[in-house]
């Protein structure tokens, strides 16, 4: 396996659709954002945020998934 490129078409049939993959992102990235928040990483916090936001932005916009609302800071 070393020094080969990955090639999604030998998954197959396992491959995921790309709502559920951005979905699998958005929801990843939101549970290691709170761990983060709790060991109070904020750098690392606002690394994550952004690639959450990424997910759901363009998740949304090219395959139609329903955009998380608005969060209410505490």
């Amino acid at each position: 396996m070393m020094n080969r490129a990955f090639d999604p078409e030998s998954l197959g049939s396992h491959r995921l659709h790309p709502a559920e993959t951005a979905r699998f992102i958005a929801e990843q990235t939101r549970k290691l954002r709170l761990a983060a928040l709790r060991s109070g990483h904020s750098a690392l916090v606002w690394m994550i945020e952004s690639v959450y936001y990424e997910a759901y932005t363009v998740g949304c916009g090219k395959y139609g998934l329903e955009p998380e609302g608005p969060r209410r800071r505490a």
